[in-house]
């Protein structure tokens, strides 16, 4: 009926009509909305940003970051040790020498050497590798002398001779180690008679591997580990061509064992 009726109304009334209606829909008052249902991927994807939403969230309401993948560090190296034995007349010796092999930052294996001695004289003491390991004595002198495989002159720990024309800063062609594998240098002890020190050396080694040339007794194992670890009454001269190197008697001495 009411269609019927707006028939019947005069034309300027309909155009006004029609005006009204077009001006209420520009003011964005009027909307249409067309509802139709989702899909099962829409749900899914929906679902995804509501659980990375949350994720992320709480990270920024526990102030954490996520945690990226590394690789695994190597395990430590295993540590050996000698208990030091005074010898007679020197009681007062005691502490223990350790060893262990470590990793620079570019992946070059070295060794360490940790010294924790105590009921020293103040000053300089040499330390030396013996050839003999599990030795019983009262002087030390069961020990042996100074490991030496390769047959090279006493000298002091890093020293090197030139062979060949190029230069010679490092072990290699035309460059040899010329020092006994044993020479472990000298520890300084307090006025307290305590020594504690580490050392790093780039030769010596613990596990059998250590390549040797020129050895005098073909077979020698070339590593330290089961030797005797001795340390002497003064210093080691680096010059004197005996076993002591100057630095007189052992005071003290232990074989190097693994103890983890």
């Amino acid at each position: 009926m009411k269609f019927l009726s707006l028939l019947h109304q005069p034309r300027d009334t309909l155009l006004n009509a029609k005006k009204d209606a077009t001006s209420f829909r520009s003011q964005g008052t009027l909307r249409r909305t067309v509802v139709r249902p989702r899909s099962s991927a829409e749900n899914k994807t929906e679902d995804f940003r509501g659980v990375a939403v949350a994720a992320f969230s709480a990270l920024l309401l526990n102030g954490s970051t996520p945690i990226v993948a590394q690789a695994a560090k190597p395990p430590p190296a295993p540590v050996y040790a000698a208990e030091l034995t005074p010898t007679k007349g020197n009681d007062s010796v005691e502490g223990v020498i350790r060893f262990q092999e470590a990793l620079t930052k570019r992946g070059k294996k070295y060794m360490t050497m940790e010294v924790d001695v105590k009921g020293l004289s103040p000053g300089a003491h040499g330390v030396n590798a013996h050839e003999i390991g599990g030795a019983v004595c009262d002087d030390g002198t069961c020990t042996g002398k100074t490991f030496d495989p390769e047959g090279r002159p006493h000298g002091r720990p890093g020293a090197i001779r030139k062979f060949g024309p190029s230069a010679c800063h490092y072990i290699g062609d035309g460059c040899l180690a010329w020092h006994r594998m044993g020479d472990l240098g000298n520890v300084t002890a307090s006025a307290d008679g305590v020594a504690q020190e580490i050392v790093n050396f780039d030769r010596i080694k613990l596990d059998g591997t250590q390549e040797c040339t020129t050895l005098k007794n073909e077979g020698t194992k070339c590593d330290i580990s089961g030797r005797s670890i001795v340390i002497r009454a003064a210093a080691d001269d680096f010059t004197t061509q005996t076993d002591d190197g100057g630095a007189g008697p052992i005071l003290a001495y232990g074989t190097l064992e693994k103890i983890g």
